[in-house]
């Protein structure tokens, strides 16, 4: 028996100590068994993000794919998509063949790959859409799906809002701009100016619709309280005349009002959705 405090000898220590010793003896010929083993550990964390850019290939591929079949349907339905592009200029003018002026060699061919691009986005959206979902969505929870779809549909058919009163505000606004000289001045329109003001008043009002779901993203955030934004209403509609004079590029009354009134009375609908539905 050996009694409790009692010291050992070095022998016994010597031994006790081999005894003890249980490690992994290190050799030479395992280092590369270790550095092979590191190296997978290094390969199987970047498995992941190579993952992630073989996805993101195969969705732009497909959106691009999407977008350039879109265009070519546009190239070859130019006669139709031009007929209700001016359909707001004739209407204006009060003339049903009134034609547009092309100044250049290239203009008419310019023309028409605007018109199939422009075409082409319009066409190609829900799918591009589709595939920025498709990509995002396996790194978002249950609960964050619902509040992008519900995002995503909401811009969406805000955007389309917009662009359709942008297409109804262009008769009145071109009645207003062509005739406001009286008949001392025949206008001749060329067709990229005519095509170049139409295409930037629909992006800007459908950009400009987006107002409302900005701040309702603001309250969902808790960066401003729905109470917060009534009692600034005052600032709220200045700013909204000041979008709504840079949005209009006719720098028209008929296109600023129509762009006014809709954002302040989407304005409270924002302010009643954060109070009522969002409860903040």
């Amino acid at each position: 028996m050996q009694v409790a405090g009692a010291r050992t000898s070095p022998d016994q220590d010597e031994s006790s100590g081999e005894g003890s010793f249980s490690g992994p003896e290190v050799s030479p010929t395992s280092l590369p068994a270790e550095q092979d083993g590191e190296e997978l550990e290094v390969e199987d964390e970047r498995m992941p993000l190579v993952e992630h850019l073989r996805e993101l290939r195969t969705r732009l591929i497909r959106a691009m794919t999407a977008f350039a079949v879109a265009s070519l349907v546009g190239w070859f339905l130019f006669g139709p998509i031009m007929d209700v592009l001016m359909a707001p200029l004739r209407t204006a003018l009060g003339d049903p063949r009134r034609p547009l002026i092309a100044i250049g060699v290239f203009d008419p061919v310019g023309m028409r790959l605007k018109v199939a691009a422009f075409s082409g986005l319009v066409l190609a959206l829900p799918v591009i859409s589709w595939q920025i979902w498709r990509f995002v969505a396996p790194g978002l929870t249950r609960k964050e799906r619902r509040t992008t779809i519900f995002v995503v549909a909401t811009g969406s058919l805000l955007f389309a809002f917009g662009t359709l009163v942008a297409y109804l505000t262009a008769v009145p606004a071109l009645s207003f701009l062509l005739r406001v000289a009286g008949d001392t001045v025949e206008p001749l329109i060329t067709a990229d100016r005519y095509l170049s003001f139409l295409m930037a008043m629909a992006l800007g009002f459908g950009v400009a619709f987006q107002f409302p779901l900005a701040l309702v993203a603001l309250v969902a955030l808790g960066a401003v309280g729905s109470k917060e934004l009534l009692r600034a209403w005052r600032i709220v509609v200045v700013a909204i005349a000041v979008v709504a004079a840079v949005a209009t590029p006719g720098q028209d009354p008929f296109s600023f009002l129509a762009l006014f009134v809709p954002m302040c009375v989407l304005y409270l609908l924002a302010v009643g959705f954060a109070r009522f539905v969002l409860r903040k």
